[in-house]
């Protein structure tokens, strides 16, 4: 579940492996808008294609763009995100809150028997080809500004609460690009890593 800050008519998704020792196999990746339970509105859902393929491998250490989804937004409208991971391994790097369950249940509007499990981010970045939106603001920080101490899946967070504040302008769209442990090159260890 994400939310993006400004409006307009098509999204990419970026999908990292950067922190990852091993190929990342993606056998299935669906986007939608979130209704208030957190399913998937209807007419909303789009299979998301990499160079018009369904499924696709991620090297270890690399970024991956999908194709543009045609998938008008609103400002602070949510996404579900339901990726379908084959095999999947141990991954190392940023953690959150994701809801999972087990088979491909990524064209399912709510996921069946969901449980709330802390993995690895897989989605790093949502791509708004933007109608009105023309500056940015950037938030960089640690995990405050990440948002690790509010409320999952609330949106809660600085970053969050500052794009509510900028939203009716509409000119504005805000990027939180937070770093849990404030590691650049390398993952942090301790208890707040």
């Amino acid at each position: 579940l994400v939310r993006v800050s400004a409006a307009g008519k098509r999204i990419r998704l970026r999908f990292t492996n950067e922190g990852g020792s091993d190929v990342l196999n993606l056998g299935a990746v669906h986007v939608g808008l979130a209704g208030p339970d957190g399913s998937v509105l209807p007419g909303s859902d789009r299979v998301v294609t990499f160079d018009s393929h369904h499924t696709i491998t991620i090297p270890a250490g690399a970024p991956l763009l999908s194709d543009a989804i045609d998938l008008p937004v609103k400002a602070l409208d949510r996404l579900v995100i339901s990726t379908y991971l084959p095999g999947l391994a141990a991954r190392t790097g940023h953690t959150l809150l994701h809801y999972m369950t087990t088979g491909d249940q990524t064209a399912a509007a709510q996921l069946p028997q969901q449980r709330l499990a802390r993995l690895t981010a897989l989605v790093s970045e949502v791509d708004v080809d933007a109608v009105t939106a023309t500056s940015v603001v950037v938030c960089l920080g640690d995990s405050i500004t990440d948002g690790a101490t509010s409320t999952s899946n609330a949106f809660r967070s600085y970053p969050d609460r500052l794009a509510e504040r900028l939203a009716p302008a509409g000119k504005w769209a805000v990027v939180n690009v937070g770093i849990g442990g404030n590691k650049l090159l390398r993952y942090g260890t301790g208890p707040n890593a």
